[in-house]
């Protein structure tokens, strides 16, 4: 039987009315203290945390997108607190994309980048880039606008690495204070903290970490009044609508800088060129450019753009588009005088603003000689229906002999590494500014280069990636390291402890170091620089006087070269010393041949075959095959550091003043360029082309 239930309906009685009244002010109470803004809660905290997750989600976009992203503090180049941010955002001149202003949620409120003074340490102004990323070279101050140049600027960089326009930076990491009634001093780039109730400080390390810390750090500064807030910045370009049928685009001639080579279009393997555009629409439309580029001639893969692009943004239903590494920049004021290259090719001259793209285009690495590609631009509105009203002509570019090279050259008394071409042009300085570095060699794919930082007995021998993707890396030292060469494959580096007398071969796989002994002849001119086989089984170097063949897989020597005597010089016969030895294939036959300096006075270069397990007997220096086919004479001077470019078309070497002894005391040094003879021989000819003076030791970049 199933029992039903039944319950007495009543009405809730007076005191049960109070006391469910009692719970509802209270829950109301409750939500409403939770939901009170951050004004009333915690104002210098609520606003620190909001200015966090801008840093954060700058960074975000910037790897994203691949285009620096970068968060602005206004400030009027003296000493106001700020109240709002901005966003930058693009490649080129970058835009404003995005502005906010906290005054009114966080009153009273204000930040600055900002030294002060703590027990923590002293500020530095900025950090160096070079450590940073691999876009440590980035110029922030050519990327910003004239009218950001005296705003605090974080730039987060497409790897996430952080670069500012020298804000103050305390043990590596960049430092905002935030507070109430906050007081700065100073310049825009050197602001000190004055006064400030209730500070935090935000700490932001270069590779984009966030801490929000209580104080500063453990200093103090006084309470004090707010010197109110500084406006929010204006984008300074507003586009008509347009009549949304087909706009019409005028185009500018294709600007290429640096200025082509007597006009041929020809540049070096791994040679980055500048490319430049500009357009206007007379409906006022914004334009949007997109790089491409053929292969003409030869069998070569692409060169890379700095931000490529394979297709035109395609906007959303609202009309926007987010590929902000497609957009070109907007000029207002253009003047044409301003622009005498600029040409528009048949098109009416402007009459008001236009838009510019810069671009960057680097020369394919393994392009052989005669490669030629073709480098286009195709300019539209956001919808991609626009008409070219005059299409300009677009550059060919095509790859002469030959290769980049990095060398040292001397830099206000220090031997610093630059990296140029072998007719001096396209030079970049490598090295940090004051540093001393020297004796550069690189991997046959241009990837690593190994080279001494810093002077005997406390130099290092040290690692870095050619394409800035990592920061150096120290694989010995400091010691009494005198000479170093990476083998072609990458794999190893061999490097000499003179103090020692001992080679070391560090295998950068295995993480171990292979030590052989190497003994140098007394008053031997001492500029000794292992060579390394084709494949990078056999390292060949001096010692005792002779040329040794290493072989890395058996752990096995054999001498190469026996010794070479010397009748010439005063009738008898006196021992000279072969050393820094380059082996290369020949282009023609791909044949390997050994070139190599012999001679403890007036020191010559050697060309003979390479076998690295048979034995050239002791014999006379005249016997050997002198570089130079008869073109070229090393009489009255010391020629050595021999490097043969990958394609076997060049060769450069180091020329000094005659009988100069040790690795880094010679004066008035130049590099000599030589070309191939071509005869199979894997012999070089004259007529000598020098690179300059104060500059030795090159070494050729495939």
């Amino acid at each position: 039987m199933i029992r039903l239930s039944t319950k007495r309906n009543r009405g809730l009685s007076l005191i049960e009315i109070c006391v469910v009244l009692g719970f509802l002010s209270l829950f109301a109470a409750l939500s409403l203290t939770s939901l009170k803004s951050g004004k009333d809660k915690a104002p210098t905290r609520g606003m620190a945390y909001a200015l966090v997750e801008e840093f954060r989600a700058a960074r975000q976009l910037a790897i994203a997108n691949g285009h620096p992203v970068a968060v602005a503090i206004p400030t009027d180049g003296g000493s106001k607190a700020s109240t709002s941010i901005f966003r930058l955002s693009g490649w080129n001149v970058p835009k404003v994309e995005w502005a906010r202003d906290y005054s009114s949620e966080y009153p009273g409120v204000s930040f600055a980048a900002s030294r002060f003074s703590t027990p923590a340490g002293s500020h530095s102004a900025g950090v160096d880039t070079s450590v940073i990323s691999k876009f440590g070279d980035f110029e922030i101050d050519s990327w910003l606008p004239a009218q950001y140049q005296e705003d605090s600027v974080f730039c987060f960089m497409p790897d996430g690495g952080l670069i500012t326009n020298g804000l103050p930076a305390l043990d590596g990491d960049y430092t905002v204070v935030v507070g109430k009634d906050a007081r700065f001093s100073g310049g825009s780039s050197g602001f000190t903290v004055t006064a400030a109730t209730e500070p935090l400080t935000i700490q932001i390390g270069t590779f984009g970490g966030l801490e929000v810390a209580t104080g500063l750090l453990g200093g103090t500064v006084p309470s004090g009044t707010s010197p109110g807030p500084v406006s929010n910045p204006e984008a300074y370009w507003e586009p008509d609508k347009g009549d949304g049928g087909r706009d019409e685009i005028y185009l500018s001639n294709v600007i290429v800088r640096p200025t082509l080579v007597s006009g041929e279009g020809k540049c070096k393997p791994g040679q980055t060129v500048n490319l430049e555009v500009f357009a206007y629409s007379p409906q006022g439309v914004e334009l949007f450019a997109r790089w491409s580029q053929e292969v003409l001639a030869g069998d070569s893969g692409n060169g890379f753009f700095s931000y490529p692009s394979d297709k035109l943004p395609v906007p959303d239903d609202k009309g926007n588009t987010n590929k902000e590494m497609d957009r070109m920049e907007y000029l207002a004021d253009f003047d044409p005088a301003d622009y005498p290259d600029v040409v528009w090719t048949g098109a009416p001259v402007p009459q008001g603003g236009v838009f510019r793209a810069r671009w960057s285009w680097t020369v394919p690495l393994d392009s052989d000689t005669d490669d030629t590609y073709h480098v286009g631009v195709d300019v539209q509105n956001a919808k991609g229906n626009a008409v070219i009203k005059n299409p300009p002509p677009e550059p060919e570019f095509e790859t002469p002999e030959g290769g980049s090279v990095i060398l040292e050259q001397l830099v206000n008394g220090v031997w610093q590494l630059v990296r140029m071409n072998p007719d001096g042009t396209g030079r970049k300085p490598l090295s940090p500014p004051g540093v001393p570095e020297y004796m550069p060699t690189v991997d046959r794919n241009g990837d690593n280069m190994a080279y001494l930082q810093g002077a005997p007995p406390n130099a290092k021998v040290m690692l870095r990636p050619l394409d800035g993707s990592g920061p150096p890396v120290v694989i010995a030292g400091p010691g009494d390291f005198t000479s170093v060469s990476i083998s072609p494959n990458g794999n190893f580096v061999a490097y000499r402890n003179n103090g020692a007398g001992n080679l070391n071969i560090f295998n950068m796989g295995s993480n171990n170091t292979t030590t052989l002994t190497q003994t140098l002849s007394p008053g031997a001119i001492r500029k000794c620089r292992a060579g390394w086989s084709w494949d990078s089984r056999y390292m060949v170097y001096e010692h005792a006087e002779s040329l040794i063949s290493y072989d890395l897989q058996t752990n096995s020597s054999n001498s190469l070269v026996a010794g070479i005597s010397n009748t010439t010089t005063d009738g008898t016969a006196i021992m000279e010393d072969p050393y820094s030895p380059v082996i290369y294939k020949e282009p023609r036959f791909g044949n390997e041949y050994m070139i190599f300096s012999a001679g403890n006075f007036n020191p010559v270069l050697c060309i003979v075959p390479f076998n690295p397990t048979s034995t050239i007997p002791v014999q006379d220096l005249d016997s050997f095959t002198f570089v130079g086919a008869g073109t070229f004479s090393s009489s009255g001077v010391d020629d050595d550091y021999p490097s043969v470019s990958v394609d076997g078309s060049q060769l450069i070497l180091t020329r000094s003043p005659e009988g100069t002894v040790g690795t880094s005391d010679d004066i008035g040094q130049e590099l000599i360029v030589l070309q191939a003879v071509g005869d199979g021989n894997g012999n070089f000819q004259g007529p000598a082309q020098s690179m300059g003076t104060d500059i030795r030791r090159g070494f050729f970049i495939p």
